[in-house]
């Protein structure tokens, strides 16, 4: 029976080691544009306060995508960039953020202008991805 148990268990080695790297080429699940849960986290599950926090983060957002672009110097847009991305975690708008956090590892780095031009182009493109649910889910408010 113990040798029965060994075999099994190196043939399930075997299996798990060939298939390992399958597993881990699978693309995780997309995640939210806007983590609610979070959100209602933050809020103590206060929608009133969850609709705010949402308005503000998308004026904030709005506002930062023409400073960023606007930055007369690296440190401008850091300080624009940090913001923001604290106000998207707050607002659970973890995409957001990351954006900000890739955009600022490239403004501290020694790296070409047209990579610091894409980093800049895909926040972007999550802050209009953010701004879209945002917008959507006030109007489901009524607000």
């Amino acid at each position: 029976m113990s040798m029965l148990f060994q075999n099994l268990a190196r043939s399930l080695a075997v299996n798990d080691e060939m298939s390992a790297p399958h597993l881990r080429a699978a693309p995780s699940p997309p995640r939210p544009i806007l983590d609610l849960v979070q959100l209602a986290r933050r809020s103590r599950g206060d929608r009133v306060l969850e609709m705010e926090l949402l308005g503000q983060f998308d004026r904030q957002a709005g506002l930062a995508g023409a400073r960023l672009r606007a930055a007369a110097d690296v440190e401008a847009a850091l300080f624009a960039a940090r913001m923001l991305a604290a106000t998207a975690r707050i607002a659970g708008a973890f995409a957001v953020a990351a954006a900000c956090d890739g955009y600022v590892a490239s403004l501290a780095a020694t790296v070409a202008e047209r990579d610091r031009t894409l980093a800049l182009d895909r926040l972007e493109g999550e802050i209009a991805l953010a701004r879209g649910a945002i917008s959507d889910l006030l109007a489901q408010e009524g607000r």
